[in-house]
């Protein structure tokens, strides 16, 4: 029997278990390692597509399953494949974010996918947050993301430009089907 036996430790990845220098310290990763030899489970709990965590993890030992994108994916670590996932409906939302896309041209729009991470409007509104993180994504035009398999989108603007789209989503879509949400006051997913 180890120590941590039958403790199950999650961590959120920015601003937390990732410090400001966008890295995993030492210490946390030594105190991780620790944890899971003596019989603890760890995993990480993300909005990150499960894509985006894969970089951030060398050197620590995860042997739980991590959930990734607001919950979307479970995802094992140790067998490097997908347990679970949810997918959004999109076939009534294309004509809606193209109108959303074509009025709000400083707004960039990510989508997380089964297949990956993508932005639709272009490298010229790209979120600093992606660049900064070394976040691995495609450009791809809202046309081509149609035929991917979405777990969640995200609108980086202002939240001026937020709170118009989130009107706008709202007049078009019904409640009970889909569920937005501010991460900060530039980000509505």
């Amino acid at each position: 029997m180890g120590k941590f036996d039958r403790y199950y430790l999650l961590s959120d990845m920015d601003g937390t278990l990732i410090g400001g220098d966008h890295k995993i310290s030492e210490e946390n990763a030594q105190a991780i390692n620790y944890f899971v030899e003596n019989g603890g489970t760890f995993a990480v709990a993300t909005g990150r597509a499960f894509s985006n965590v894969f970089s951030f993890i060398d050197g620590i030992s995860i042997n739980g399953y991590c959930i990734t994108s607001n919950g979307c994916v479970i995802y094992d670590m140790s067998k490097k494949e997908m347990v679970m996932d949810c997918l959004l409906d999109t076939a009534d939302l294309y004509d809606l974010l193209k109108n959303i896309m074509n009025e709000h041209k400083k707004m960039c729009m990510q989508v997380y996918a089964r297949e990956g991470l993508y932005v639709t409007t272009g490298e010229e509104t790209l979120d600093p947050y992606l660049r900064r993180e070394n976040f691995v994504y495609s450009c791809i035009s809202l046309e081509e993301a149609q035929n991917l398999n979405w777990h969640k989108m995200l609108f980086h603007s202002t939240i001026e430009d937020l709170k118009i789209i989130e009107r706008k989503i709202e007049k078009c879509i019904k409640k009970d089907k889909y569920t937005f949400s501010y991460s900060s006051d530039n980000y509505l997913e």
